[in-house]
């Protein structure tokens, strides 16, 4: 059964978002249809689909568009068979030959919140992060049967959940059962005491901004890298893959994971920054599981502009903690080395697992 929430419902801000800027992707207008669009102009381009974006022998021909820069299509493919992924070949124009793989980036869940793939993004050299090996999520427990039975045919490998065992014990997650999915609970905690904890919130009342780029840098990074490290030691094993990560909102612990990760992948900081502002489109979906927070906050005399920082995923904040990260440790690879654990030869692993070309 699920639990209800009986707090007044949150004064929703505005969020910015910032779109990664992509080459090829995949939206979706209505349930039952599906654009593909692209930037670059075509004399022609195939579009294929198949269900294991690791195994494009099995991709087969859907539709071919000319002189236009999309594709529309109606009842999308995919349902008992699997999650669709489309191959397009460029035919003529700047990208002649070339192929690129799409999905879509949130997964199409009735009861989920902000599940999304961290595939297709470009890296510095030229490569792509492959689709459908790591997911990032908030809450797990409100899954529907529907849903349950689309991620069991992905099929996931692993879950890892960053919320503390209150946190868990509160909202269950809601799993496939499948004897070969492993969860693990794997909660990022705080030295700081309950009471020094909100001796630091009334002191920043005014700068909950800072508040939580303490969290995202001292607590995340650095009192919980050996949670960063064992999660990234999972993706150095085909055998945990495909592997989704979460926590509550899905924006804070699994934000600064993920954005570690994309920066380890070789990923441009502006579109780390841009794929963590994407957890604002799901704000509406995950601000009434901070509810709980936001009414102590407001009890103890907080107005909703100051309790801002905590609902929404600020690119700023993300910028600060990627120049924290750079700062304390010289580079993403050095703190994956030295304060989270990894040896050379696991981040390789990881990298190879991961990139495509």
């Amino acid at each position: 059964m699920r639990r209800v929430s009986h707090h007044q419902p949150l004064s929703l801000p505005e969020a910015p978002v910032i779109w990664p800027r992509e080459e090829a992707w995949v939206e979706r207008p209505s349930p039952q249809r599906l654009r593909l669009r692209w930037r670059a102009p075509a004399d022609e381009v195939q579009v294929l689909v198949g269900f294991d974006p690791d195994d494009l022998e099995t991709f087969r021909p859907l539709t071919a568009v000319r002189g236009v820069q999309e594709a529309a299509l109606e009842n999308p493919v995919g349902g008992t068979e699997g999650r669709p992924f489309f191959l397009l070949r460029f035919v003529g124009g700047p990208r002649a030959g070339q192929q690129q793989i799409v999905a879509e980036r949130f997964l199409p869940l009735a009861g989920g919140v902000n599940f999304r793939d961290l595939g297709g993004y470009p890296t510095h050299d030229g490569r792509r992060v492959r689709w459908g090996k790591v997911y990032r999520a908030g809450l797990l427990s409100q899954l529907s049967d529907a849903d349950l039975a689309f991620l069991a045919r992905l099929p996931l490998r692993c879950v890892y959940d960053f919320r503390s065992e209150t946190e868990a014990a509160r909202n269950p997650d809601r799993l496939p059962q499948d004897p070969h999915l492993r969860r693990v609970q794997a909660p990022m905690r705080t030295r700081a005491g309950r009471w020094r904890q909100l001796w630091h919130v009334l002191r920043l009342r005014r700068r909950l901004g800072d508040l939580m780029r303490i969290g995202y840098t001292r607590v995340v990074l650095d009192e919980n890298a050996h949670v960063v490290g064992a999660v990234l030691r999972q993706m150095a094993d085909q055998a945990n893959l495909p592997l989704v990560f979460h926590c509550t909102a899905g924006k804070d612990r699994t934000g600064v994971v993920a954005a570690l990760l994309l920066a380890l992948l070789g990923v441009p900081d502006e579109v780390i920054l841009a794929d963590y502002s994407l957890s604002n489109l799901h704000l509406a979906r995950y601000a009434p599981t901070l509810a709980r927070d936001a009414a102590r906050l407001t009890r103890l005399g907080f107005s909703d502009a100051q309790i801002r920082p905590i609902l929404i995923a600020e690119p700023a904040l993300m910028r600060a903690t990627l120049d924290y990260l750079r700062r304390r440790y010289g580079s993403v690879d050095a703190y994956a080395q030295t304060a989270a654990g990894l040896d050379p030869a696991t981040l390789e692993r990881v990298r190879a697992n991961l990139l495509g070309e």
